[in-house]
């Protein structure tokens, strides 16, 4: 065996090259053996670049690779999901008693996470060469004491262990560990008469320990190994000495803090920016310079912002990236969600509405019986746009079936209206249908895993035909993983499990596409490298930029193994602190290799530097004999405006004037004036509205809509009749509000619904029996019921929906509900309106207006009323009734809220007249903007727009 170590200022890549053997441009006969699969790139550009023509390269091998083609046995090696159904079928078989995951009879989907920690400890144990018995004996073995739930732990773990294993062995399967035992085990029947060049290994499992001791009586055979942190422990195994060179140049550190990730992106930007000249003297050819992204987070935030403003050719992205995180996996979950969610034959309008309104659903080309609308994804749109409208509109139908949705005639006739070509209702029906048949019917019922895995390959096969998915970005490298990955499960020994409901097809798949990465190859090399931190293994590079390095992203926090710390350490098998030191080893050759190394992380409450960082610090502190360094860190911070500024005033045209002349002006439109003109502007002028959706949650106005109609359904019946104690039964409410219920949400009520509908039925049961069976007089009648009113007043056009008019004693009371319990956004302050009665209103004095009064309604419904009937305003009260108070007793009456309560308020009427007639004059006057003074923003749907 031939031993190299080679310097921080070597590159390993170069050295490969240099223990070549070759005959001009034929280098076949070698083999290279590296850790991982990114540096045979590198080594194959090299030997290029170096004899500046194609050459004949050596067969490069990662260990893995290069284990595997060792195995000369015909078997199949088992994916994990194959090992997880193999351990699922023993947990079946393990009896209750030292039983530590639960019960032994749980089902596959809630078994397959925990399957997954168990094979990969099984995985560790057996590449370690760790025997059965003293897993279950360690205790005694090692001498340590272990409570008795880790024994019973640790004897179910035996049971997995060995009889996985054996399942293996008889069955023909292998797995990563055992081909690597397999191969330490037969090391004396393989040969090998060919150079070979182990290089740049670090951590050796058990196994790989004993193959490189095997094959080190090996003439043929050379290890590289490289000088870093850590590494004197692993020559000392092979009888090597270490090579104590110092590095030659110390890299130049810079250090970034952030309160954000995209604050590290933008500085990362900027940075590149700057140093464009030296980093990309030849984009193509130049790979002198590396990302590193520790965090797969940060990645798509690196794309947009960074990379996709270089061109194509000036960098390579090479690492894997959740598949959980695509576009494509929220378009498979949302159509989950519709089956799920489902009741019976009908399904969830929210959950629905939710998939057809995802990109990939509502692209899908249209295909008409006229040849002009054929390949049209906008008519889809419109269509799935308008269904959404409909149902917002129409909120009483929460479930419908698919086949009432494709054959509603007045859905598709209002659908129709928006399309500008002569499309017929039954090609809106047939469109609908095939997308309904090839997504939501296809994940009804399965037969099998396979069946469902099958199912959904075929539904990813439909979008990309037939919608314009494939044109988004990385749409192809997605469904290319995706598809592999349900191959994957169809062929799996899952593959002939049946689920009793849809959901477990539906959890298994979630649970195994959490484990399964989107490989960004990365190839061919070109400009900055983007890697993950283990992908810059054996690299050199000139600058390095590496993001996130921070604590729990680097060195990385979570450890999913199920054997005790303790009982690790007493077996032999690598522990977190191997891990730190592995990621410390790559890192020091990476950042010592270097000229520049710049760092970027995140400061903030939740986060705190890697301890890479604070380590380096140090070591700049210790050399410079001072707190400050020359290195120091660059805050990273952004600059803040948090004055809030009024939006300009707008001024009014001649064409907006004559809109507000003719304009129907309704209480709620002279409120939205009075709380905010520019919002009144965009609202009724521009016809701006925020769009509806339906959630599924129960809204304020939802809740109002629910009262108002209870409360008109009950009090329809006695609209002309005297209304009397005796009249008003209580029991009557709950079959009303049961009525209402069952139309909107359905008979099997839960959750929130449930308790709202019940809320709601003891409220008005409180509300008749404890204030309206009490203020009821001698001669009492309702004479309307949410009756809508017109008139013309002063010139101005008025109109409005009273929610309930009574006749009490000679008096008119007009009523309107109010189901919240807060009085504040409903006051008016006479006190502070009186200088008004005296003074003319104007500019000067119309802040008074604002300050003192935050709603016109009732004054606009007493004028209203009024006009519309020619009657005079001395016998009309009128009043809100807060619903929402939890104060309804015997006692008060604390749920009215009059315009007057007293004769000395009574005597502002003419006041409030002025006022209201004011607010109209000055909407309509041309030469007064519509201005926002009040800074009443909150929840205001339109703050994007003025700027505020």
């Amino acid at each position: 065996m031939k031993s190299v170590i080679i310097p921080y200022s070597k590159d390993l890549i170069e050295e490969v090259y240099n223990h070549l053997v070759f005959k001009g441009k034929d280098y076949l006969n070698n083999i290279v053996v590296f850790p991982g699969r990114r540096p045979a790139h590198f080594l194959r550009k090299y030997i290029s670049h170096k004899l500046k023509s194609a050459a004949i390269p050596p067969e490069i091998f990662s260990i893995d690779e290069f284990i595997s083609s060792l195995n000369t046995k015909v078997t199949r090696k088992l994916e994990p999901i194959d090992a997880v159904a193999i351990l699922y079928k023993i947990n079946q078989g393990i009896s209750n008693y030292g039983q530590p995951f639960g019960k032994s009879g749980m089902s596959p989907d809630e078994f397959f996470q925990l399957g997954q920690r168990i094979f990969d400890d099984i995985e560790e144990l057996y590449i370690e060469c760790v025997e059965p018995l003293k897993i279950r004996d360690i205790g005694y073995i090692s001498g340590i004491d272990i409570p008795q739930k880790s024994v019973e732990f640790l004897q179910t773990i035996f049971t997995f262990y060995s009889q996985f294993y054996k399942i293996c062995k008889e069955s023909g399967y292998s797995t990563r560990s055992i081909q690597y035992r397999d191969a330490a085990d037969t090391l004396s029947d393989i040969s090998i008469n060919r150079p070979i060049i182990f290089a740049g290994f670090f951590a050796l499992s058990k196994s790989e320990n004993v193959i490189f001791k095997g094959l080190s009586s090996t003439d043929n055979v050379t290890f590289i190994f490289q000088q870093g942190s850590g590494i004197d422990e692993i020559l000392k195994e092979f009888n090597i000495e270490p090579l104590n060179v110092l590095p030659e140049n110390k890299p130049q550190y810079h250090f970034y803090k952030s309160p954000d990730t995209h604050g590290q992106v933008f500085a990362l930007s900027s940075l590149l920016n700057s140093d464009r000249g030296t980093i990309y003297q030849a984009p193509t050819d130049d790979i002198n310079s590396v990302i590193v992204l520790p965090s797969t987070d940060t990645l798509f935030a690196l794309y947009n912002h960074v990379l996709t403003h270089m061109g194509e050719d000036n960098y390579n992205i090479s690492m894997g990236y959740p598949l959980i995180r695509t576009p494509l996996y929220s378009f498979i979950n949302s159509l989950i969600e519709v089956i799920t969610s489902s009741n019976e034959d009908r399904i969830y309008v929210p959950d629905y509405l939710k998939f057809v309104l995802h990109p990939y659903t509502k692209n899908i080309y249209f295909y008409g019986s006229l040849q002009a609308t054929k390949g049209r994804a906008d008519i889809t749109r419109i269509i799935f746009h308008r269904i959404s409208d409909w149902f917002t509109r129409n909120r009483a139908k929460m479930f419908v079936s698919l086949n009432d949705l494709e054959n509603d005639k007045n859905l598709i006739e209002d659908i129709i209206k928006y399309l500008d070509t002569d499309i017929t209702s039954d090609d809106i029906k047939n469109h609908l249908k095939a997308i309904h048949d090839q997504t939501i019917r296809k994940f009804i019922t399965f037969i099998n895993t396979q069946d469902f895995a099958n199912k959904t390959i075929e539904i990813l096969t439909y979008i990309y035909d037939h919608s314009t998915a494939k044109v988004h970005p990385f749409f192809y490298p997605f469904s290319e993983a995706f598809i592999s990955s349900l191959n994957i499960i169809s062929n799996s020994l899952f593959g002939e499990l049946s689920f009793h409901h849809v959901s477990g097809y539906f959890n298994l798949f979630k649970k195994f596409i959490n484990t399964r990465r989107i490989p960004f190859e990365g190839t061919p090399l070109k400009g900055i490298q983007t890697l993950g931190v283990l992908e810059t293994r054996n690299l050199k590079f000139k600058n390095v930029y590496v993001l996130d390095m921070n604590e729990g992203v680097i060195p990385h926090s979570n450890d999913n193994s199920l054997i005790p710390l303790r009982v690790k350490k007493a077996l032999g098998l690598p522990i977190y602190k191997d891990n730190v030191r592995l990621i410390e080893y790559y890192l020091d050759i990476l950042f010592k290799g270097a000229e520049k190394v710049h760092l970027f992380y995140v400061e903030n409450s939740k986060t705190e530097p890697s301890r890479f960082i604070e380590r380096l610090l140090w070591e700049r502190q210790k050399e410079a004999g001072r707190i400050e360094i020359p290195e120091s860190i660059e805050s990273i911070q952004y600059n803040i405006e948090l004055t809030t500024q009024l939006p300009k005033p707008i001024i009014k045209t001649k064409e907006v004037v004559d809109f507000l002349r003719d304009f129907s002006y309704s209480p709620t439109a002279l409120d939205t004036y009075l709380r905010c003109e520019q919002q009144f502007y965009y609202h009724y002028v521009l016809g701006l509205k925020e769009r509806e959706e339906m959630s599924g949650n129960i809204e304020r106005m939802d809740i109002g809509s629910l009262v108002h109609a209870g409360l008109k359904e009950y009090f329809t019946p006695f609209v002309g009749k005297k209304l009397t104690p005796q009249s008003i039964e209580l029991d009557s409410v709950d079959e009303i509000i049961d009525k209402i219920f069952n139309v909107l949400y359905g008979y099997d009520l839960s959750g929130a619904v449930y308790l709202l509908k019940h809320q709601i039925i003891y409220q008005l049961r409180r509300f008749l029996e404890f204030y309206q069976i009490p203020k009821l007089c001698n001669s009492h009648y309702i004479i309307g019921l949410e009756k809508p009113y017109k008139a013309h007043w002063n010139g101005f056009n008025l109109n409005g929906k009273i929610d309930r008019i009574d006749r009490c004693n000679g008096r008119i009371n007009i009523i309107d509900y109010k189901t919240s319990s807060r009085e504040t956004y409903l006051n008016i302050r006479f006190i502070g309106l009186e200088p008004l009665k005296t003074d003319n209103i104007n500019q000067s004095n119309r802040h008074i207006i604002t300050d003192n009064i935050k709603s016109i309604q009732l004054i606009f419904y007493t004028i209203l009323y009024s006009t519309a009937l020619n009657i005079d305003v001395d016998g009309i009260d009128c009043m809100f009734l807060l619903l929402g108070k939890s104060g309804i007793n015997n006692s008060n009456d604390t749920i009215e809220k009059a315009l007057f309560i007293d004769k000395g308020q009574r005597e502002y009427y003419k006041t409030l007249t002025e006022i209201m007639l004011f607010l109209l004059r000055e909407i309509t006057d041309i030469n007064i903007p519509f201005r926002s003074e009040t800074m009443s923003c909150t929840n205001c749907v339109y703050t994007n727009i003025c700027g505020v």
